[in-house]
Order: structure tokens, then C-alpha cells, then sequence
């Protein structure tokens, strides 16, 4: 599949399918990599579901560097982690 592709100030939008919930819920952890390689805590959630689906959105700032970024959904409980790619494209 494609890279999604963002223009600096666009909202990215985030689903996340959780499987099976324990009674208490599930969190998520979320944060995004620039190009450098860097995280950029601005952009860090922590999420809290009950159903196993979630969802949010992250708007992006006009300044945002161009490039591809990486997200990083992590549980905290189990420590499981999987990552998504997307572009943000030069204005």
C-alpha cells in the first residue's frame, strides 16, 4: 500500500483495532517520529479505550518538517507496539 501523504498543517487521522479487551480497558501510547529522527512529544497521546476499536486525531503544525514520519502505537501493559508510516509533503 501507498505511504499516506499529509500537507504540513493537515489533521492525521488515527485508527487503531485493539483485539480482545481485558474487563478494565486497554491504553495506548502514541507518538510520532519526524525525518530526524526524533520524537516530537507535542504530538504524544495516551489513549484509553473500553471498546476494541479506537480512534483520534493529531493535527499537524504548519512548520512540520517534510518527509516520511513514523507512528508508534504502544500498549504499556503488554509493551506490543506497531508502527505506521506517512509523508508530510513540502509546502
Amino acid at each position: 500500500t501507498a505511504t499516506p501523504q499529509l500537507a504540513p498543517g493537515q489533521t492525521l487521522r488515527v485508527q487503531a483495532r485493539l483485539g480482545a479487551l481485558p474487563n478494565y480497558g486497554r491504553a495506548l501510547h502514541i507518538e510520532l517520529t519526524a525525518p530526524d529522527h526524533k520524537k516530537r512529544p507535542v504530538y504524544s497521546q495516551n489513549l484509553f479505550s473500553m471498546i476494541p476499536t479506537l480512534a483520534t486525531e493529531i493535527p499537524l503544525a504548519l512548520n512540520d518538517p517534510p518527509g516520511p514520519w513514523t507512528l508508534t502505537a504502544t500498549d504499556p501493559v503488554t509493551g506490543l507496539s506497531a508502527t505506521a508510516k506517512f509523508t508530510v509533503a513540502a509546502p
